[in-house]
């Protein structure tokens, strides 16, 4: 039963690139509580070892997969618990991966200098990680920083997670739980906390950036970057664009089935105060997705 939870991990994270949505964070919760079960028969101490480490894993995913639909307060429990079980398997990437989650549900849901907090406290752990642990633990903390409007840390943030990310490639010991953080994720992220600064102009060269580099299976996050990028354009004043990439979003989030693109585009709708009437269409069109997927 451990290998096979240990098997279906990856397999997992996998899916939610590409499924995500309630049915899976059933699926994930479920093995979770098998593993917590497994937890309580006495094999020994490497059995404990790599039950936790399974546990701290479906943890931390089923506390994204919440955060995506909105859970917060179970994706707190969650990410509390994958942190919990990564500090007691001794797996310091672990807990610098459960603590990247906390700093980055922090920042998103109104909190961003606790998510700072919580991702300086991740940096500390990942002194002597691998490159791309560090570059991920610099990313959460540029969110943050550019969520509480310090420019000057947020770009320092952003810097340091480059020269990391461009380490990272000629590193071998890179765990496999975090190919998640590629080219793509890093200038879409870049391109996220410009748009928070209020530098579209920057963000759209992050995020076209992203856009060109991304695997085109991970729906989900192909929706984000598009929404980002519709702000990016709208921030400059280029309507004809905006429109574009908001009509591409609204097709990939509704593909994906999951709330926070949907939440992301009627952020982005309401927002589009213009006359133009393809812009009118545009919003009729994503108010009738967004309220079907409600």
């Amino acid at each position: 039963m451990l290998a096979w939870l240990e098997e279906e991990v990856p397999r997992l994270r996998r899916m939610d690139d590409q499924v995500a949505g309630e049915a899976l964070r059933q699926v994930v919760l479920g093995e979770l509580r098998i593993a917590v079960d497994l937890l309580g028969e006495s094999r020994g101490e490497e059995y404990e070892r790599r039950t936790l480490t399974v546990v701290s894993h479906l943890a931390q995913l089923g506390g994204w997969i919440s955060f995506d639909e909105g859970w917060n307060a179970a994706a707190q429990s969650l990410f509390t618990t994958s942190l919990k079980a990564a500090h007691w398997a001794n797996d310091t990437g672990l807990v610098c991966n459960a603590l990247a989650a906390m700093a980055f549900q922090s920042a998103l849901t109104g909190h961003p200098a606790d998510g700072a907090q919580l991702a300086e406290a991740g940096a500390q752990q990942a002194a002597h990680q691998p490159p791309r642990i560090r570059a991920l633990l610099a990313s959460r903390k540029a969110r943050a920083y550019a969520l509480s409007g310090d420019r000057a840390n947020c770009e320092r943030s952003l810097n340091e997670a480059e020269d990391h990310f461009q380490r990272s490639d000629s590193d071998d010991s890179t765990p496999e739980w975090i190919y998640y953080l590629d080219e793509s994720e890093l200038h879409a992220q870049a391109g996220a906390c410009w748009l928070d600064l209020g530098r579209p102009r920057r963000a759209l060269d992050a995020l076209e950036s992203a856009l060109h580099h991304q695997d085109p299976a991970y729906v989900r996050d192909g929706a984000i970057y598009r929404i980002r990028t519709a702000r990016a354009h709208i921030g400059l004043g280029d309507l004809d664009h905006g429109s574009a990439a908001l009509a591409e979003a609204a097709a990939l989030a509704r593909r994906a089935r999951a709330t926070r693109p949907l939440a992301d585009l009627e952020d982005v709708r309401v927002g589009l105060n213009t006359k133009d009437p393809g812009v009118r269409a545009l919003n009729e069109q994503i108010r009738a997705i967004t309220d079907s997927e409600q």
